[in-house]
């Protein structure tokens, strides 16, 4: 008889921690992580603020992003921008530049009319666990290959604030 009570206290000790375990699992789990409108324009200020200058620099030597053509627009130099990934909103302003927003397809279009202007590009803006993982690049888009540079950052909320840290540059040529 006390074997039959031991081997069913024993069952429901068990089935007390199988129900509880998971609870108290999740309970130490973060929250999954949610960008608001707020979060995405700090991090893209901040990719701006690290990697647009650099970006947009003449690369020298026999690179092709050099042969991109400047258009000026009231004293400002005109930059193409992508909102693959990203809302026109979330672009600071930046002294002596005029931003222009192109859509993905409109990219596309002007490639097929002329493809002698380069691009700026989120290509990934991904939530990954407790981190956004973010690649901001230069490209020039022809009819058959597509070159660029790019930046990898991977962003982590501290204490309300977005830190970023550089990952690596990218060659792209395909």
């Amino acid at each position: 008889m006390i074997a039959i009570y031991t081997k069913l206290f024993a069952l429901v000790i068990g089935v007390f921690f199988a129900l509880c375990l998971p609870v108290e699992a999740q309970r130490r789990k973060p929250p999954p992580l949610r960008l608001t409108d707020d979060d995405k324009k700090a991090i893209v200020a901040a990719v701006f603020a690290d990697g647009f200058e650099e970006l947009n620099a003449k690369l020298g030597g026999s690179s092709i992003l050099d042969t991109c053509m400047d258009i000026i627009l009231r004293d400002e130099k005109v930059t193409f921008v992508s909102t693959k990934n990203i809302d026109a909103k979330f672009v600071p302003p930046i002294a002596g530049m005029h931003f222009e927003f192109m859509a993905p397809a409109e990219i596309e279009d002007a490639v097929k009319a002329n493809d002698k202007h380069c691009y700026f590009e989120f290509t990934k803006f991904d939530l990954a666990g407790t981190k956004v993982a973010v690649v901001f690049g230069k490209f020039l888009k022809r009819r058959t290959s597509i070159y660029g540079e790019t930046f990898s950052y991977e962003y982590t909320k501290v204490a309300g604030k977005w830190q970023g840290k550089y990952i690596a540059k990218t060659n792209v040529q395909s």
